[in-house]
């Protein structure tokens, strides 16, 4: 969970600062149903061929919606934490892991949504914590080893 505190951090959340609540944006139904389609199996055509200026605004729109929701969820997750220190409660493990599944798939739609941008730094940091979270999932989600597939071959195929 520390990666948690550090976006929190980089966002200036405070532990007993009170959160205002945020508006998170949302999809259009029509955008809902094309937002499974948004994977690394895409890379190609958003990064090689000559997308037109609706589909780049539909990635910029769904960075940032899941953005939203990460920070949503960095919110909520202080707030009970300190609710939790206040009332001297321990931690509701259900509501933990629950909470690691969202972050798992939120990390894991990030890492394709920057890699479609061509954020390739910031896409190897939303697969690699989306694998802390679950890292049998992980495993077993193509379009993700895909993803981190392309990361790391970018990166290595510039290091020459």
């Amino acid at each position: 969970m520390d990666d948690i505190k550090a976006v929190e951090e980089s966002m200036g959340i405070d532990e007993d600062e009170e959160l205002p609540p945020k508006k998170i944006p949302t999809f259009l139904k029509d955008e809902e149903d094309k937002l499974p389609l948004l994977t690394s199996y895409k890379y190609n055509m958003f990064v090689h061929d000559h997308v037109d200026f609706a589909h780049r605004a539909f990635l910029f729109k769904a960075k940032k919606v899941f953005e939203a929701k990460l920070e949503k969820l960095c919110r909520l997750r202080t707030k009970d934490e300190i609710q939790r220190k206040k009332l001297g409660l321990k931690k509701d493990v259900q509501k933990d892991e629950e909470r690691k599944k969202e972050l798992f798939d939120i990390y894991v739609q990030l890492g394709h949504i920057h890699l479609l941008s061509g954020d390739f730094p910031k896409s190897m940091f939303a697969y690699q914590h989306a694998y802390k979270y679950d890292s049998a999932k992980f495993r077993s989600n193509p379009p993700a080893l895909f993803g981190i597939g392309l990361v790391y071959f970018h990166f290595k195929a510039h290091a020459a």
